[in-house]
């Protein structure tokens, strides 16, 4: 069984470059604003936790869900223990990487889909890898 989805390493990077953004933010208000020190100082701090805050909040509800693959089936998960849906392998007929919100959309024979919500660039290539190698002939990936 592979898991496939986001672990909270892969916001250590995001997260590193949005802090460095948003106290360069600050200081540079701090150090370049017109209004007196503490209007600079708060004006600064609200900045900076908006330039922070705002991408966190987008990026960490992809820790969310992942997408698990053994043998026989393909099974998504929340919080990485309820089911939302398990759907057989050979049921597979198209699967769609990168596209609209979705990091990856998973239909099925009988006309249900999984829509697997964002995750990093290189685990949805190894998704798409491993669901060509296990996927019946004539899955279409797009």
């Amino acid at each position: 069984m592979i898991r496939y989805g986001n672990v909270l390493n892969d916001l250590r990077m995001p997260a590193a470059i949005f802090a460095v953004l948003a106290l360069m933010m600050f200081l540079a208000m701090v150090v370049f604003g017109r209004e007196p020190l503490d209007r600079r100082l708060l004006i600064g701090a609200e900045g900076a936790a908006a330039l922070f805050i705002g991408p966190m909040a987008c990026i960490a509800p992809t820790l969310i869900f992942d997408i698990l693959v053994d043998e026989k089936n393909i099974t998504h998960r929340a919080f990485g223990r309820w089911i939302l849906s398990r759907k057989p392998i050979d049921g597979l007929v198209h699967v769609e990487f990168a596209r609209g919100m979705w990091g990856a959309k998973l239909d099925f024979r009988d006309g249900s889909a999984i829509r697997f919500f964002g995750a990093h660039l290189g685990i949805l290539a190894d998704l798409e890898r491993h669901l060509k190698r296990v996927a019946p002939d004539g899955a279409r990936f797009d």
